[in-house]
């Protein structure tokens, strides 16, 4: 599958956007108006790209061509994937999509592959699956066009297949999410079929490519002279050998770079069909389909054992192995996958949010095993890792709180975890307010402890705020309201209380 004229055509616009990004120039502070961008200018200026310009009235504005601002959208959204701003990211992919359909047209199969990156952000950075299975359904109605269309278009089958099985994943992926648990089979079964043919159709390529080259390899050896070694040369029969031996110098490399793409093309069709079996396999268990679950787990476990996944997309090796977790009723292997996710987290360098999810499913894992010592150890190393930021991680952290003071309960460190609690509750009244659920809940939780070691007065006060964060929060007759009411008149009034397990 050779490149087509219109490949080449497109891969020298992207070639020339990416010369075109790397030329800046600078704007004076006195050229950029009064707007926010200007105070940004010292009086040396600021430097931007060649092509950005000013609007007049303080602001920049992007007079570059459609393809350099489609390359400059592509590096944009990698940079702000990497600084965790993906509201922003996807926006960028929104602009992008603009673009593509005016660089390439719009009925280029780029345009449906824009519609799978989209969906996929949308899906995986803002988990939005009904706007992932949208894009997933564009891009498999433009695949229908195309394949209508393949010769004008000057597409190989391999292509559109790949495209739909990508559309497809996409969809299923979508669909479990939204509890529509037997279209997503359908679409991730026919995604699995068709990545499993293209992924055929690229190894019986390899091994038809392999002998050809090795052919060419030994008719080259021959053809050289063994008398040539001895003569003196001119200096234009040394210009011509120095030419000749630049030309094998790169036919030399043109098999490398070949296989490079080659690499890189397997490697996406593995993460394609490792997304589709974690999503198969959740969406067999809505069905209450154990059985099929199991053995697409099964086959899930081979292709991570098999291949480089883990090195080729961290984040989706941790979500395969966390899926094993959940697919398995061996207490022992859920751990075993559940710490190998953690493992890959860790080596991976993963953002911080990342980690510590990896580490409180593992702390749980081993909390529902009694390995209460190691649940604990990795309750306290995620808080440790976010104590530094309160604010950004609020609700991960009291979680976590609130699961470790469990651990500490089923030790019998009660004090320890009354300690921990009384923290955790006047964190969520400055953060949350007096009289929110959470505080209500975290009351509860205290009451219940308190109740636990004796102490009735200390019990009394915190369901005494329990009943008045649920009489604002849900009402003075709502269920929860009445009987926390009924528990603090029995306390008051030096009743035994019925126990109440935290």
């Amino acid at each position: 599958m050779g490149m087509t004229s219109s490949d080449a055509a497109y891969a020298a616009l992207r070639q020339d956007a990416l010369e075109q990004l790397g030329r800046s120039h600078v704007v004076g502070a006195g050229d950029c108006g009064s707007g926010s961008d200007a105070d940004s200018a010292n009086e040396e200026g600021m430097r931007v790209p060649v092509g950005i310009t000013n609007a007049g009235d303080g602001r920049l504005v992007d007079m570059r061509p459609p393809h350099v601002q489609l390359v400059a959208c592509e590096q944009a959204y990698a940079e702000l994937v990497a600084s965790r701003n993906f509201r922003h990211a996807v926006h960028t992919l929104i602009t992008r999509l603009s673009l593509t359909k005016l660089v390439y047209g719009r009925e280029h199969i780029a345009v449906a592959q824009g519609h799978i990156t989209l969906g996929r952000a949308y899906f995986e950075l803002l988990n939005y699956p009904k706007q992932a299975l949208d894009h997933g359904q564009r891009a498999k109605a433009m695949h229908a066009h195309l394949k209508q269309h393949r010769a004008e278009h000057h597409l190989h089958r391999h292509q559109l297949a790949a495209l739909a099985a990508s559309a497809l994943c996409l969809m299923g992926q979508a669909l479990v999410e939204l509890n529509r648990a037997e279209e997503a089979v359908k679409a991730l079964r026919r995604s699995l079929h068709l990545t499993q043919a293209v992924s055929k159709h690229r190894l019986e390529k390899d091994a038809t490519a392999r002998p050809s080259a090795s052919k060419k390899g030994k008719a080259a050896r021959r053809a050289k002279s063994p008398t040539a070694a001895g003569r003196t040369k001119s200096t234009a029969s040394a210009s011509a050998s120095s030419l000749s031996s630049s030309s094998r110098a790169a036919s030399a490399k043109a098999p490398a770079k070949t296989a490079d793409v080659d690499n890189q093309g397997t490697a996406a069709l593995d993460r394609e069909e490792v997304r589709a079996r974690v999503y198969l396999c959740r969406a067999l268990m809505q069905q209450d389909k154990t059985a099929d679950a199991e053995t697409e787990a099964s086959e899930l476990q081979h292709i991570l054992d098999t291949r480089a996944v883990a090195s080729s997309d961290p984040p989706l090796a941790i979500l395969a192995y966390t899926a094993l977790a959940e697919n398995t009723a061996a207490a022992s292997k859920q751990v075993a996958f559940l710490q190998h996710a953690c493992d890959i987290a860790e080596e991976s360098k993963q953002p911080v949010d990342a980690k510590v999810q990896c580490w409180i499913r593992l702390a749980e894992a081993h909390a529902a095993q009694d390995n209460l010592a190691e649940a604990e150890t990795l309750f306290a190393k995620a808080l440790d890792v976010l104590a530094h930021d309160f604010d950004a991680h609020t609700n991960t952290i009291l979680s976590i709180q609130e699961s470790r003071a469990r651990v500490l309960v089923r030790q019998n460190r009660r004090q320890e975890a009354i300690d921990l609690l009384s923290d955790v509750k006047e964190r969520v009244m400055a953060k949350f307010g007096q009289f929110s659920l959470r505080t209500a809940n975290v009351c509860h939780f205290l009451g219940s402890l308190y109740l636990a070691v004796g102490d009735n007065d200390s019990a009394l006060a915190c369901f005494q705020e329990r009943h008045e964060a649920l009489r604002h929060a849900k009402g003075a007759n709502h269920a929860l309201t009445q009987e926390t009411k009924q528990l603090v008149e029995s306390l008051s009034h030096e009743e035994k209380p019925p126990p109440i397990r935290p």
